[in-house]
């Protein structure tokens, strides 16, 4: 099975209760509820060469897995790792604020629970602008959830 090749970047969470599992590269951020401060929930693992990452398909999968349950958060980001290098401050590992803060802002100043089509399509129109294609040629996907 060479031919397809697929990481793993999930979590789910009511709030208070939170698991993810993840296998290869992207990553999960979230705000703590009381503090506001951003935490990754889990770090992109890249294989030893660079753009080189462990698939879903490797004979031996890497699976994470994390659990919180004394971690209540208001925020969640799920995201592939075409936005690593936006989202993400590699030197000191942690989530890129400004990015978060602006992502999350949309979200909760939404009136509407769910999807919602018009914050989609400005979403997707910024994951395809000329600034954003510049500094990624991979897959660019991010979930965003706001709690309460």
């Amino acid at each position: 099975m060479t031919d397809f090749a697929t990481t793993v970047v999930m979590a789910i969470s009511d709030g208070l209760f939170t698991m993810t599992a993840t296998i290869g590269d992207g990553a999960i951020v979230a705000r703590r509820a009381e503090a506001s401060t951003l935490d990754a929930l889990s770090w992109p693992e890249h294989g030893d060469y660079a753009a080189t990452t462990f698939f879903l398909t490797d004979a031996v999968p890497r699976l994470r897995i994390g659990v919180m349950h004394d971690l209540p958060i208001d925020r969640i980001a799920v995201l592939t790792d075409g936005l690593e290098r936006l989202a993400l401050d590699f030197r000191d590992r942690v989530a890129h604020r400004p990015f978060f803060d602006v992502m999350f802002s949309a979200v909760a100043s939404c009136p509407e629970i769910g999807r919602n089509g018009a914050l989609s399509r400005h979403l997707a129109a910024f994951l395809e602008c000329e600034a954003v294609n510049k500094r990624t040629d991979d897959d660019k996907t991010l979930i965003l959830a706001v709690f309460g």
